[in-house]
This record gives structure tokens, sequence and C-alpha cells, in this order.
């Protein structure tokens, strides 16, 4: 089976899900921007198994297609005139087309023209690979009835969990001189992360409780000076820590040496840092507006709470220091959100189609 991704980006995630991928399959991947405009990777990988092409025009897009033959294009984005273009191509031209969302109904405030015009562009596709249930959930009450698989937002499970030993652990934690108790925030500084609801929390619930755990933020973004300023504010310079951007090389080590992960957007489609967190086998606290919590979030691994609720918020931060989860359970939770169960979702569904042609 031949497939054809086309991509923004290839960053360190989509190369992970690729090599498995790729295993299964006769992969090429095409990328249409050089660069991330959000997050500062580092691109260039060791090891392929799949074919990796940049285009510039919608006519490269076509003349890959051409070339390579596809039995599927699949469209990383699909409310965009190159991403358009090329389904509508490739329904001519009676090749499968797989949309990939991670939208849910209430990521974002929904115009009823704008969702008319996505039931329209619906029509293009065959098939959508979604992030969870929430995802599904919005795609069904746009009308899309065809079929819809997942996931797509996975991490490489094995490399987050796998550490050599705590000898490592402790080294790293030497090198990096990071506190005894911490929890981590990995997220860009943008006003929906919600940095500065979490600073304001966390600092009336440090008078309830002065043990809280340090916080770790870890990222970067438009929001940062302000952030830094709330902290000096609020005088936790000594509690609360800037790390910058992280490459993906070093992020398990901050995982597996913190208490767990907070995540406290007021807007977040996903949430791929769950993923990571819970791979590291740590609780996570994550908003209720984060798309994951239907699917990875359980009493088991940790809490969800109401970001615009500061007593919850505050409540939350305190629980969460106390509580002692059977993060075990995680392990098989996360099995169905692999970059194993993505690969072969999305096989499955192609020769299911296949077959019926």
């Amino acid at each position: 089976m031949k497939i054809l991704f086309l991509v923004e980006q290839v960053g360190p995630y989509h190369h992970a899900r690729f090599l498995n991928l790729a295993i299964k399959c006769d992969l090429e991947v095409i990328e249409i921007n050089s660069k991330s405009h959000e997050y500062d990777w580092d691109t260039q990988f060791n090891s392929y198994n799949y074919r990796r092409k940049q285009v510039n025009s919608f006519k490269e897009i076509i003349q890959c297609i051409s070339s390579f033959r596809p039995n599927a294009v699949v469209l990383t984005g699909w409310y965009n005139s190159k991403y358009l273009l090329t389904a509508v191509f490739c329904q001519i031209s009676k090749i499968i087309v797989v949309g990939i969302s991670d939208s849910t109904y209430i990521d974002s405030v929904r115009y009823v023209f704008k969702e008319f015009i996505k039931i329209f562009l619906l029509k293009n596709f065959d098939i959508f690979l979604v992030a969870g249930s929430r995802s599904k959930n919005y795609l069904k009450r746009l009308g899309f009835s065809k079929l819809i698989i997942q996931p797509w937002d996975v991490v490489d499970n094995h490399y987050f969990s796998s550490w050599p030993s705590d000898k490592d652990l402790n080294y790293f934690k030497s090198i990096n001189r990071l506190p005894l108790n911490y929890w981590l925030i990995v997220c860009r500084f943008l006003p929906k992360k919600n940095h500065t609801g979490l600073i304001e929390a966390y600092s009336q619930a440090l008078k309830i409780d002065h043990g809280l755990p340090d916080l770790i933020f870890i990222g970067s973004g438009e929001l940062e000076p302000e952030i830094r300023d709330l902290v000096s504010l609020h005088l936790l310079g000594n509690k609360i820590h800037f790390r910058g951007f992280i490459q993906i090389d070093e992020l398990p080590g901050y995982y597996h040496c913190s208490n767990g992960l907070i995540l406290p957007s007021t807007s977040d489609q996903w949430g791929l840092v769950v993923n990571e967190a819970l791979a590291c086998d740590k609780p996570v606290m994550v908003s209720k507006y984060c798309g994951c919590t239907d699917d990875l979030v359980f009493s088991f691994n940790g809490l969800v709470f109401d970001p615009n609720d500061s007593q919850d918020f505050i409540g939350s931060l305190i629980k969460f220091k106390s509580i002692r989860y059977k993060l075990f359970h995680s392990r098989e939770l996360l099995s169905h959100f692999s970059i194993d169960s993505f690969s072969n979702s999305l096989i499955n569904a192609l020769n299911h189609l296949l077959l019926k042609e």
C-alpha cells in the first residue's frame, strides 16, 4: 500500500509516527513549509525509512502525487487552500482522501456560517483520523457520516517511559539544578495556555499549604515577559522557574524527575503533554477544556479541574499534592494511544476501503 502525507513540517512527533507507519506501507511525506511557525524543533533526524520532500506550490504537490501514485493521501489540515485543492484533485483522481482533525466543539467560538462551510468541505473526505472522543463527536455534529478513526495525537510512549537508571535521573537533576519537588508545565506562553491563572491560583494555594512543589515552566512565547513580571509581583521567584524551549531529547528527564504535570489551558484541542507525562508514569492535573480529558484522565492517574473557577483551581492544586495515584493503569490506557495504534488504525481503515472498491 502507498500512502502520501501532506504536512506543514515534519517535527519529532510526526517523525516517530511516520517511522512506525513506514514499516507497514510505502510512505512519502510532503512538507509545505520549511520551518514551523509554532515550535523551534530540530527537524534533522538521523534515520529515515520513508521519503521526505519539500514543496512550495500546489503544482508541485500534484506532481508528487502523480509521480508516487498513492492509494491514499492524508491531509494534516483541511481548512487551507492547498489542502482543499489537494483533496479535490484526489477525489477526481479516485484516490482515498484522509483528513486529520483534533478540533472539538468547545475549543473555539463557533460561528454558524463557518460551520456550514465546514459541512460543505467535509464532502471531499473519505475518512477522518481524529485525536480522540471529543474530535470524533464534533465531526459527527458537523454531519460527517463516513469512517472516523483514532488516534492521531500520540507520542512514542516507549521513548518517554524508558530511563536507564535512578543514577541517571539523579545526575540529570543535578546538572539541571532541579528542585527536590516540582510540578511541570510544558506549553507555549500564549493566552489560552493560562499561565497567569495558574500563577494566581498557585500563590493563593501556597498560603494554605506552604509545602506545595515548585513549578517549572518549559516553553517560550509572546507572553513570557508578562508572565515573568507576574511571578516577580507575587514574590514567587524562588518557587517558579523558567527553562525556556527544550528539545525532545531532554524532555523525558524533566518528566521523570517531576511530581507530575499541570495543564491549565482555557482552550486546548488535545494536550499532547498529557500523553508524555502518563508515559513517564506521572500524575496529571488537567483543565476540563483540554480535549484529552475524556480519553486519558481518570481518578487513577490524575484530576480534571475548571480553570475559570478560582476555588476549584486552588483546591485542585492542594488535592493534587496529597492524592496517591495508581499509575500502572495508565500503561494499559496508553496502549490505545500509541504510535502503533495510530498506524494500525490507519492501515486497517484503508484496507477496508480498498477492499470495497
